[in-house]
């Protein structure tokens, strides 16, 4: 994972493909964003996605993180998408 400043990083509690919020809202947004310049990143805790955990790609120029932990007990993903947002020091973060 990158460890230079990204402009926005939008957060999600959910899968990117699954529900379609993120699939369908958050990722064009980003999209549109990072063709306008921008260096986005989208982080999330797939819980209803078990094998995206942990699966981090790029995609029409956004980084997509999913965080290891997910699950019943939420606490330890918190603290991933924390870290990772530590890591990716952004200037604005969006909320799903």
């Amino acid at each position: 994972m990158r460890e230079d400043t990204f402009d926005i990083v939008m957060l999600g509690t959910f899968g990117l493909w699954r529900l379609g919020t993120l699939q369908s809202r958050a990722l064009p947004f980003a999209s549109e964003l990072a063709a306008r310049g921008y260096r986005c990143a989208i982080v999330t805790s797939p819980w209803d996605m078990p094998f995206e955990r942990g699966v981090v790609e790029t995609r029409d120029g956004v980084l997509i993180v999913n965080t290891a932990a997910a699950g019943a007990t939420t606490l330890p993903a918190v603290f991933q998408q924390l870290e990772v947002i530590r890591h990716l020091r952004p200037r604005l973060i969006h909320l799903f």
